[in-house]
């Protein structure tokens, strides 16, 4: 089994990977946050840092692309060719408002006309020169949408397909739309095909491999954020240690502190992570309140140091993820 770690716009940045790769050991290959060209800019000052080699040594990164625009999407594979990057992955799957209200991520899925227009047109141009993959869900609000996007979907020569079974209407609620992946395996073309949802525990990967014992590649986002440790405990069997997470933060913290120079907005970076990270513990919902709500960095890391005084229970309850609007879940 190969892992993937997912791309999560703000989250899973060059820190984050960092982290990841030095305390646990680099995922197989990490995606990107998208880059999202516009008229007036084509890869922005923080987009063109996150891709850096310098900010990813050891680490296998394919950049992501979010458009609707065919140059847009050719241009930003140029510039990233011209950076030593052999693969781009295009993006049908952020279910954002602001995003799909432009007809962008899950967006395009609800015109697949164009969608085909659109990949026409990036193939007929980059076909050659670079290795494009795809992430995508499998509709707009209905599961008959589906057979149609999977057949324009390979028309084309993708690398890989990588499948978050749900449509966009789910957002990340309710159970992963499994029998969407039956229909993948079922009537699949070249391409490889991964694996992404609800993978946040061992057992989740014992039930999909029992069920789909041809998938051979999970992408992995909100289970590695709240466990950085996860693709490592898949691997050897090795439980993340509170002692781990705590230095895994530190790090984070103090990574953030000096690509923002400045402790106020590494705090408002870590506040984030924590509405998953929270999950790791029992009865934190009090400290975690104090944390979300802190005004200063010293009170931020008091009530961390609060959380990290509860009991540690990386496996030991059902993950609970944070809103739409950013907020936990349960706290």
């Amino acid at each position: 089994m190969q892992y993937y770690l997912a791309p999560m716009e703000e989250i899973t940045s060059f820190v984050f990977r960092n982290a990841v790769a030095e305390m646990f050991g680099a995922p197989d290959r990490c995606f990107a946050p998208f880059i999202a060209p516009t008229q007036k800019m084509l890869v922005k000052k923080r987009e063109r840092k996150d891709v850096s080699a310098e900010n990813n040594r050891g680490i296998t990164l394919i950049p992501q692309i979010l458009t609707r625009n065919a140059k847009g999407f050719c241009d930003v594979a140029e510039y990233l060719l011209a950076e030593g990057y052999r693969e781009v992955n295009l993006n049908l799957g952020c279910p954002s408002g602001t995003v799909t209200a432009k007809g962008k991520g899950s967006g395009f899925l609800k015109t697949p006309a164009l969608l085909d227009v659109f990949l026409g047109d990036i193939f007929a141009s980059l076909e050659g020169t670079v290795d494009i993959s795809v992430k995508t869900r499998i509709g707009y609000e209905s599961e008959e949408e589906f057979p149609l996007i999977w057949e324009i979907l390979n028309r084309y020569p993708f690398s890989e397909i990588i499948l978050h079974p749900r449509l966009r209407c789910d957002f990340y609620k309710g159970s992963c739309r499994l029998d969407a992946v039956a229909y993948v395996l079922a009537h699949r073309g070249d391409a490889g095909i991964v694996y992404n949802g609800d993978i946040c525990f061992p057992s989740d990967e014992e039930r999909l491999r029992k069920q789909f014992p041809e998938v051979s590649c999970l992408m992995i986002g909100r289970g590695m954020v709240r466990n950085p440790g996860l693709i490592r405990q898949l691997r050897t069997g090795e439980v993340l240690k509170k002692d781990e997470l705590r230095e895994f933060c530190t790090k984070l913290y103090q990574g953030y502190a000096t690509l923002y120079q400045d402790e106020h907005n590494a705090m408002h970076k870590m506040k984030e992570l924590w509405t998953y990270m929270v999950d790791c513990f029992a009865d934190a919902a009090r400290p975690t309140k104090r944390l979300l709500k802190a005004r200063t960095p010293e009170e931020y890391l008091a009530a961390e140091d609060r959380i990290f005084a509860c009991a540690f229970a990386p496996e030991g309850k059902s993950p609970r993820f944070c809103k739409d609007n950013g907020e936990c879940a349960d706290i």
